[in-house]
């Protein structure tokens, strides 16, 4: 986002995500007050050259603003869905459910439900597509999350919900594999993000009756490599998905 002042209290997003040495590591793909419309004519240049393997989609912003009704909105939203789809067919999908707000009236809790209901049954209909719903989550519901706006959430409130989101993609980075070795080869250890061994291959220079204790030490290395992979991965992975979710001004698509 391209906030140019720390607003509500909440760091810029280009100084919040850096790398271990310091070094801006952001890259820009979004822009406030979008809408879905935005989404689908940015879509060749903001989603589409990052190849994405994960795609989380917020399709309801925004969508008064510019006149379009409910409907309008998503189908406009679904078009950028089925673009991505269609670019990427191992593409996984996760459709954000709307937002709440301080001041909501009883019609416009029905209204958002609506929506929501529309994303959810899209989900369920189609493979590779998630529903998270943030809308009924108890923490989004506390009166203290917000702005002075009423509607962005402060520091807080982008806290829990970066929190909801990286519960919710957890099961990417589980699903994930590696394989690592030690003794320059001679022991593969193949684990997953859950930090379950999956196997473990020795090459037969290595297996000596003899010396029992160095294929010890090189197993024991090659899973504590493995482990220390996973973690890394999982820490990089989950700050660029969930980084920026900790300001204002979201977009729509991450």
């Amino acid at each position: 986002t391209r906030w140019k002042n720390v607003k509500y209290g909440n760091p810029i997003l280009r100084e919040e995500i850096v790398g271990a040495s310091g070094t801006p590591c952001c890259i820009n793909r979004g822009f406030g007050s979008s809408c879905s419309e935005h989404q689908l004519y940015y879509y060749h240049r903001m989603v589409k050259p990052l190849e994405p393997k994960v795609l989380v989609c917020y399709v309801f912003g925004n969508y008064r603003i510019f006149d379009y009704t409910p409907e309008e909105c998503w189908d406009l939203g679904q078009r950028v869905i089925e673009y991505a789809r269609n670019d990427f067919p191992d593409l996984h999908v996760y459709l954000c459910s709307n937002h709440r707000s301080l001041e909501m009236t009883e019609e416009e809790i029905a209204l958002k439900r609506m929506l929501n209901s529309w994303a959810k049954k899209y989900a369920e209909e189609n493979e590779n597509c998630f529903y998270v719903d943030a809308f009924e989550h108890p923490a989004m519901q506390r009166k203290d999350i917000y702005a002075s706006d009423n509607n962005h959430f402060n520091r807080t409130g982008y806290e829990i919900y970066a929190d909801i989101w990286r519960e919710a993609l957890k099961n990417e980075l589980e699903a994930k594999e590696y394989e690592v070795s030690a003794g320059g080869g001679v022991v593969d250890v193949k684990i997953n993000g859950k930090r379950e061994i999956l196997s473990v291959k020795l090459s037969e220079e290595i297996v000596d009756p003899d010396d029992i204790e160095t294929l010890e030490d090189l197993v024991v290395a090659a899973i504590n490599e493995a482990i220390k992979t996973v973690d890394a991965d999982a820490a990089a992975e989950m700050a660029k998905i969930t980084g920026g979710m900790g300001l204002p001004g979201m977009p729509g698509m991450f």
